[in-house]
């Protein structure tokens, strides 16, 4: 049975969320080599189910089931171009074009 679920982050969560995932999540990817710049939504999918380095492995079922989730940035800047210097200036990984 599929189940979504949608969460808002905001203030000091949002930028640990934002650190987690570009300096410990992203780096454990599989042939990761960087996130779209065009804007499209980029999913994170890792075998391990335990991108988090909270989470100890033997808590997370290991069942051979890819996971993944779509992570979506929303900012104030009025361009793309804008969205994504900003981005970048955080640490985003973007792909060479």
């Amino acid at each position: 049975m599929p189940i979504g679920a949608k969460v808002t982050l905001r203030a000091a969560r949002m930028y640990e969320f934002f650190d987690r995932l570009v300096n410990v999540a992203l780096p454990r990817v599989r042939d990761f080599k960087g996130v779209p710049p065009r804007g499209s939504t980029a999913a994170v999918t890792t075998r391990s189910g335990c991108a988090s380095s909270d989470l100890s492995r033997d808590r997370v079922r290991q069942d051979r089931q890819v996971r993944g989730m779509d992570i979506i940035f929303v900012t104030t800047a009025r361009t793309d171009e804008d969205a994504k210097a900003l981005l970048a200036q955080l640490g985003m990984p973007f792909r060479e074009q």
